[in-house]
């Protein structure tokens, strides 16, 4: 192995496609040796090796269409390349692509697409495709990715396009807004009908987001109005009730957004042409989940309790409701960011955590192994 080259995401996000999600690529390679007098190094992103048959979820076409030439001056310097690149639209790399060619051809030669010629092609990698042991047809640990990072299989019926790591990241940080604004309402005896409204509010939203819009009725009495986002808020955080959460209601009501993405990295760690590190992230990122799905269950827990508190002035100016305020804050702040051990310096992952892990699930490990043909 020379390096590695993995999707990075800019953050321009657009809530009505994928954009701004790996819309970047990093290039780290050493030990490169320059190219010869008159050639450069030039850097493909290719897509499958056997191209996905049916038409995309969120569009036709897809976003990008490989190959795609991202530079044609790899920029080598005391044999190291450290390049970024970065889609102009900031559309989805990972939508198409999956495998990354370099060659070393004459300096700064466009082409369409790669010289067929092998004996140019230097380096190659590409993200695990092997159908994975037990699985669907066809499902390899690239296309468990896909779900996370790009679509989820019912995204077109969801309207939610970006994958489910995306949406489980910023619902959780929307949380985390609504529960500090609670607790900064409480005023302790001094709360008034205004400040409860106001707690009510946001409280109510925080169960929209847990729940999901179609699940929060079992939590609030009958006709209590909708206080999230609709669209945004569609799928839960948790799964708050199985029997509508099935597999059979995916397109209506699919698990909660925790369960998923543990589904999805799971499957990944069962794929056997996996390297042993990306093996020991899925790990990782299966504790950081679990642990935000065991803290967000907690949050709920408190905001029922306040839900029953908050209508009634004897009790939400009382010191227990200041107490459940606070422990709602905290739960739903480690369940967005971790819990740090001051004993030993060390942060139990959450969901930022998770967040970043999962985006080294598409990491390319870049070797001088070529393939027989692309």
């Amino acid at each position: 192995m020379v390096g590695r080259a993995f999707y990075l995401s800019s953050g321009q996000l657009n809530l009505q496609t994928a954009q701004g999600i790996a819309d970047q690529l990093q290039i780290d390679l050493h030990s490169i040796p320059q190219p010869q007098a008159g050639n450069s190094y030039h850097a493909w992103l290719l897509g499958d090796l056997s191209p996905e048959p049916n038409p995309d979820i969120i569009g036709t076409p897809r976003p990008v269409q490989p190959p795609i030439l991202i530079t044609n001056n790899l920029p080598v310097q005391n044999g190291n390349i450290h390049y970024l690149y970065s889609e102009p639209d900031h559309n989805n790399l990972i939508s198409a692509t999956s495998r990354l060619l370099i060659t070393e051809q004459p300096d700064n030669e466009n082409m369409n697409t790669p010289p067929s010629d092998r004996s140019t092609w230097r380096y190659y990698a590409e993200i695990p495709q092997d159908q994975i042991p037990g699985d669907n047809k066809g499902f390899s640990a690239l296309v468990h990715i896909r779900h996370l990072f790009y679509n989820e299989t019912n995204i077109k019926v969801l309207g939610l396009p970006g994958g489910l790591d995306v949406w489980a990241f910023r619902n959780t940080g929307k949380l985390l807004e609504s529960a500090v604004s609670a607790r900064d309402d409480w005023h302790g005896a001094s709360t008034n009908r205004s400040d409860m409204d106001l707690i009510k509010a946001l409280l109510l939203r925080i169960l929209d987001y847990l729940d999901g819009q179609p699940n929060v009725q079992i939590d609030v009495p009958p006709g209590t109005l909708y206080a999230a986002n609709p669209a945004l808020s569609r799928v839960a955080l948790l799964t708050v009730s199985p029997q509508l959460q099935s597999p059979a209601r995916l397109e209506v009501d699919p698990p909660g957004y925790v369960d998923h993405i543990q589904l999805h990295v799971d499957q990944v760690s069962k794929a056997t042409d996996i390297p042993p590190e990306t093996r020991q992230l899925t790990a990782s990122i299966l504790d950081d989940v679990n642990n935000a799905k065991i803290w967000l269950t907690k949050t709920r827990l408190d905001v029922l309790k306040l839900i029953h508190m908050v209508d009634d002035p004897a009790q939400i100016q009382q010191a227990e409701a200041g107490s459940l305020l606070d422990d709602m804050v905290n739960e739903v702040t480690y369940a967005y960011i971790g819990q740090l051990n001051p004993t030993t310096n060390q942060v139990r992952g959450g969901i930022l955590q998770a967040h970043y892990a999962i985006q080294l699930l598409a990491t390319l490990m870049v070797t001088k192994d070529l393939p027989l043909y692309l």
